[in-house]
């Protein structure tokens, strides 16, 4: 967990490398550009959620299984220490059975935490006064639609 953080924090720091035409002045505000960075800066934002809340989740509990214990033979997910929940990003028109109420709470604040990352991820490279004049760099329902095409995507990988 903390560890995962401070990967993303370090990560701040680098530059857009993935860019195809980020080489020499850039007029940070042409849209096209402007385009791009979102597009980076949503992936960039869904990998971190998956990483923080699904894999770094189950990598815990293939190291300490919730049935597993301690070096004194205790219960190892006892007193303060509980057992995580792996969340991921379910669409709701998946193939998954009926997506519970539970699952679309998780969705909205997986969205959310995708909205924050990205807006925070694009303003450190488009400063706010370069921004679409006030309005949000990177909406909520632009979030919920990268997560959407995302999951999709694979999906189709894993039925292939």
């Amino acid at each position: 967990g903390a560890d995962a953080a401070v990967d993303m924090a370090e990560e701040l720091g680098e530059d857009l490398g993935v860019f195809p035409f980020v080489v020499g002045g850039v007029d940070k505000s042409d849209p096209e550009y402007v385009q791009a960075v979102k597009i980076v800066c949503l992936n960039w934002a869904i990998f971190q959620a998956h990483r923080l809340f699904f894999v770094a989740m189950e990598e815990l509990l293939q190291k300490h299984p919730v049935d597993s214990v301690d070096e004194d033979g205790a219960p190892f997910w006892s007193g303060t220490r509980r057992v995580p929940k792996p969340l991921r990003f379910i669409p709701l028109d998946s193939n998954e059975d009926e997506v519970s109420a539970q699952q679309i709470i998780i969705n909205e604040r997986i969205a959310q935490f995708v909205h924050s990352a990205a807006r925070l991820r694009m303003e450190s490279f488009l400063p706010v006064a370069e921004s679409s004049e006030g309005q949000s760099l990177v909406s909520l329902e632009e979030a919920l639609s990268a997560l959407e095409e995302q999951a999709l995507l694979l999906y189709k990988k894993s039925n292939t």
